[in-house]
């Protein structure tokens, strides 16, 4: 029953690999083109500065900041990229293992209900059955077993009273 439970746990586990790695890659791609877009703008921004020195000077110093906040930016927006796929890779896996675990343990505890069940009903009939054998015994003993067949089918009678 349990290997019900755990179905093509594998497969789940490998799409979990799968969206995680794509997830990675989508988020490498992305800062590479950050990164490209930040130096393409740097280069457009330096060119476009002008050649008189205290004009270029401070022009150069706002396309360097502005440069570096913008690398600054990719790599901070790459880091939560990274960590939200993080997040939900374990988050992919822990959908797919807690129901199998759940499952798995809902086996476990009514297979050892059926165990106990079986073994309690195995020895109450036994004990029965001996029970109902020294009775037939007893009841078949001459003289005193017919009166205690009287008593017993008496008992037996007044037990059915009360039930119904």
């Amino acid at each position: 029953m349990a290997s019900t439970c755990a179905k093509d746990l594998d497969g789940k586990f490998k799409k979990c690999a799968k969206t995680r790695k794509e997830g990675h890659e989508e988020c490498i791609q992305t800062r590479d083109d950050g990164y490209n877009q930040c130096t393409q703008t740097r280069d457009d921004g330096y060119n476009k500065c002008c050649t008189w020195w205290p004009c270029s000077w401070g022009c150069k110093a706002v396309v360097w900041v502005s440069n570096v906040v913008c690398v600054a930016s990719t790599w901070v927006s790459h880091i939560v990229c990274v960590a939200s796929k993080w997040v939900e890779n374990i988050v992919c896996v822990a959908w797919k293992l807690v129901p199998a675990i759940v499952c798995i343990a809902a086996d476990v505890v009514s297979s050892g209900l059926n165990i106990i069940s079986t073994i309690l009903d195995a020895t109450i009939g036994l004990l029965l059955s001996v029970l109902g054998f020294i009775v037939s015994i007893i009841t078949s003993l001459p003289g005193i077993g017919r009166v205690l067949g009287w008593a017993w089918n008496l008992v037996i009678g007044i037990v059915n009273v009360i039930i119904s």
